[in-house]
């Protein structure tokens, strides 16, 4: 469902730039949640051992400079709670739905070969 609503909003700012004559690329949304939709600056993250620079929208990036938990994406897999970055669910985990990859249709044209 998230991948779908990316993917409209990717679609949508590309028909705007269609239509006013102008180039399109698409916008780094926040890497911690993606439907809080535009990033607005990268942020280093520490996961999994490895320290990530990652694009994040204003809230997150003020969330943990203020030392709190920011509201990350959370699906359920095999019936547990977890940020979808750790799901292993492809493209989306890897690419974070996009924020880190942002040509989404290789990576989906990628999954069928």
């Amino acid at each position: 469902m998230v991948g779908a609503l990316v993917l409209t909003q990717r679609g949508e700012h590309a028909l705007v730039a269609a239509r006013a004559g102008r180039a399109w690329e698409p916008i780094r949304t926040c890497f911690l949640n993606p439907l809080h939709g535009r990033a607005d600056r990268e942020r280093q993250v520490e996961w999994q051992g490895r320290t990530l620079d990652v694009p994040m929208c204003t809230a997150c990036r003020t969330a943990l400079q203020k030392k709190k938990v920011p509201d990350i994406l959370d699906v359920v897999r095999r019936g547990e709670p977890r940020h979808y970055f750790e799901t292993g669910v492809e493209p989306w985990s890897s690419s974070g739905y996009g924020s880190l990859e942002p040509d989404l249709l290789k990576l989906l044209s990628r999954r069928g070969t």
